[in-house]
Parts: C-alpha cells; sequence; structure tokens
C-alpha cells in the first residue's frame, strides 16, 4: 500500500470509530420511542398516524438515497487524498532530483489538478451531507399539515376532539425528530 493509502485509511477509520457508538445509541434508544410515539398517536388520532408513517418511510428512503451519493462522492475523495498524499511523498522523497532535473513546474501543475479536483469532491460530499436536513425540515412541515388535515376530518366526522388534535401534532413533533436523526446516520 501507498503512504497515501494508510493515510486515508487511518482517517476513515477513526470518522468510523466516531459514527458506530452513536448509530448505536440512536437505533437502540430512539428508535423505541419512535415506535411509541406512533402508537400513541394511533390510539389518540386513528388515522393521524399515517402523516408520521408516511412521512418516516419517505425520510428513510432519502436518507438510503443520499447516503449512496455521499459513499460514491466520499470514495472520489478518498482516491483524490490518497493521491495528493502519494504526491507530497515522492516529493518528499525525490526533491533533491526534482530540484536538479527542474521539474518543480510538473509537480506544481500536478498538485494544482489535485486540489482543484479535491475542492469539488469535497464539495460534492458536502451538498449531500446538506440535503438529508434541508428535506428532514420539509418533509417535518409537511407531517404536521398532513396531521391537521386529517385531524379535522376525523374531528368533522366526530371521532376525535380538539385535545386529541393538539396532542396528536405534539406527539408527531417528537415523533419526528429522532427519525430526522436516525436518517441523518
Amino acid at each position: 500500500r501507498t503512504v497515501g493509502a494508510l493515510t486515508t485509511a487511518l482517517r476513515d477509520v477513526e470518522a468510523l470509530s466516531m459514527l458506530v457508538p452513536q448509530a448505536i445509541v440512536t437505533v437502540c434508544i430512539d428508535l423505541p420511542f419512535v415506535v411509541a410515539f406512533f402508537c400513541l398517536i394511533g390510539a389518540i388520532g386513528g388515522l393521524a398516524v399515517l402523516g408520521p408513517v408516511l412521512g418516516a418511510t419517505a425520510l428513510l428512503f432519502i436518507g438510503l438515497a443520499t447516503n449512496y451519493a455521499i459513499k460514491l462522492s466520499s470514495r472520489r475523495t478518498s482516491k483524490l487524498m490518497q493521491a495528493r498524499s502519494d504526491l507530497i511523498a515522492e516529493v518528499s522523497d525525490g526533491w533533491s532530483t526534482i530540484k536538479a532535473n527542474q521539474a518543480e513546474g510538473l509537480f506544481q501543475r500536478k498538485w494544482d489538478i489535485l486540489a482543484d479536483h479535491l475542492a469539488m469532491s469535497n464539495r460534492d460530499v458536502r451538498h449531500w451531507n446538506e440535503v438529508p436536513a434541508s428535506i428532514s425540515g420539509l418533509l417535518g412541515q409537511l407531517v404536521t399539515v398532513m396531521v391537521v388535515i386529517i385531524s379535522v376530518l376525523e374531528i368533522k366526522a366526530g371521532d376525535m376532539t380538539t385535545g386529541a388534535l393538539i396532542a396528536c401534532i405534539m406527539l408527531t413533533g417528537r415523533a419526528m425528530v429522532p427519525v430526522s436523526m436516525i436518517q441523518a446516520i
């Protein structure tokens, strides 16, 4: 393996060691509460539970799609970082030869090209990391509106009270927060 590959692998292992405990805690603690909130909303509001269930499902699908895009972008970024580290090692090892052959410009151009591609790749990773948060906020609002509409129809039919409507809205907000956190992992 090259120096760049080892450096990048070490960075990836460090990032993974921080992610795994967060994922375990989120799934083990937050997921049971989400299920409990959904059951409570279903018990209080009946069909109003469709809003959070559909919203949670949509958030999870969006999370899977963006995680795949992040994986592809991160893989490209990782390869570029390996190439950059390899170039640094190559220049460090052969500095006297590079100076003797007046090849500084060649290595400078390689560095500039790598830096440009790495910056664009990092921009793509940041973009895909921001998408779930943006969509999560939008879907959270849409879920609340859906719960209100379903609840108003239930109230009109006489199957629900306005107090139950308020309770369903509050529980929906509480239920969607862990779902958006799970989706971000």
